[in-house]
């Protein structure tokens, strides 16, 4: 009875560790392109030159599946009219906006191993907020500020290069259903642990 013992406690220790081997957690941190988000009302498109970013937190379940907070933080852009409202001129002309763009994401993944090289699929839901702030008589952007928010449909596919066993790399394209819908690419570095 004592030998049955010893190996179940052995063997349940062996298995402890060899969990231990595989990494469960990712933090990654991604460059991502220009997101064009408005509301479904506006006369306006958001022009940018400022980079975004997105950073998140993944558990691991199983290889294969993963489950992802994220944050997104698309930095200033500022509102150009595509046509004039009347109540949004500025001395006859069209009245800009600046506007920041965040989104809170909570996504499933699945991952196909092939090796280095392992394609993704994500899909889940984000909460999107657009803090507009208006152009005043100072000739600066600290008008009247408003916010809105929106919640939709978010999904990504991607590649990511796993060049080591705790470091990766990833690339894709994640799609935004809320306000007006559009999509960012992404780059970025992942730490598994």
């Amino acid at each position: 009875m004592l030998k049955l013992s010893l190996s179940c406690a052995l063997l349940a220790l062996a298995n402890l560790a060899a969990a231990q081997d595989v990494a469960r957690w990712s933090v990654g941190v991604a460059a991502t392109s220009n997101l064009n988000l408005m509301n479904s009302n506006s006369f306006f498109s958001i022009s940018s030159s400022d980079p975004g970013y997105k950073v998140h937190l993944g558990w691991h379940p199983q290889d294969a599946w993963r489950f992802e907070l994220g944050y997104m933080d698309f930095g200033n852009g500022i509102y150009r009219y595509s046509r004039r409202p009347s109540n949004q001129t500025f001395l006859g002309l069209p009245r800009p906006l600046s506007v920041k763009q965040h989104v809170v994401t909570a996504r499933a993944a699945y991952v196909w191993a092939l090796g280095k090289a392992q394609p993704y699929t994500a899909l889940g839901v984000g909460h999107v907020s657009l803090e507009q702030r208006s152009f005043n008589l100072d000739f600066n952007f600290s008008g009247r500020k408003t916010s809105n928010t929106d919640t939709g449909l978010i999904a990504e596919v991607g590649l990511e290069w796993k060049f080591d066993s705790r470091w990766s790399l990833r690339a894709g394209y994640e799609y935004v259903g809320a306000f007006s819908k559009d999509g960012a690419a992404q780059l970025g570095i992942l730490a598994h642990f």
